[in-house]
């Protein structure tokens, strides 16, 4: 007859085996450059397990950083056969969203004082000696079908043409420069001057309007 402590016995090595399927670990190294990705955690007991694979989802990947916090599955409870499930940083974490929004980010955001990008008020941009706030470095899905995107620099690059369709553009920015031509279908109106490579026309239209002719005097109707 069996008895219950050698039901406990016979169960133990399963119960084991339950108690190690799920772990928390933190991130100690990261080797990216495998076709899976492979890290080095170090678990609850302070033990080090190497070339746990990470496996992430298509079309989608991160590089985290270490301290970054693991929940790992052990297949059949054995540490030799860990499998990351996830990895997040407390750290980084964004914690302005609202309710139903999402956001891509990394650790540059800034709006963590521990972010190395921590927002540190005005700085000067050196290519135009100009004050500017840093912004963060997210792309962030608001409210009412907004995106928005912040970032140091931005560069798009597309192979063959892209297309903006709106009904109403807005560029608050210092200084735009175009390197190739540029096709307006409607007027061009501006609110100061307009400047070629040899002068602007507020300097044409004076030229215009101060000179005389030897056979009468200055230009009717003037230049406005």
């Amino acid at each position: 007859m069996i008895t219950l402590k050698d039901l406990k016995r016979y169960l133990a090595p399963l119960e084991r085996k339950i108690y190690l399927l799920i772990g928390r670990a933190i991130l100690a190294a990261v080797n990216n450059g495998e076709s899976t990705q492979k890290v080095q955690i170090t678990g609850m007991y302070n033990e080090t397990m190497t070339d746990v694979e990470r496996v992430q989802e298509y079309g989608l990947e991160s590089y985290p950083r270490k301290g970054a916090e693991a929940i790992v599955a052990f297949l059949n409870g054995k540490q030799s056969r860990g499998l990351i499930l996830k990895i997040g940083d407390r750290r980084y974490r964004l914690s302005d969203l609202v309710e139903g929004e999402v956001a891509l980010y990394t650790d540059e955001d800034g709006s963590t004082e521990s972010s190395p990008g921590a927002l540190g008020g005005e700085q000067v941009n050196p290519e135009m000696d100009k004050p500017y706030t840093p912004v963060g470095f997210r792309i962030h899905l608001k409210r009412n079908q907004t995106m928005e995107l912040l970032a140091m620099m931005f560069n798009f690059v597309a192979g063959k043409s892209f297309n903006v369709t709106a009904p109403l553009g807005h560029f608050d920015i210092q200084i735009a420069e175009i390197t190739g031509q540029l096709r307006v279908g409607e007027d061009v109106k501006a609110a100061r001057n307009v400047q070629d490579m040899t002068g602007t026309m507020q300097q044409m239209r004076a030229l215009y309007n101060s000179h005389s002719h030897p056979w009468g005097g200055p230009p009717e109707p003037k230049m406005t």
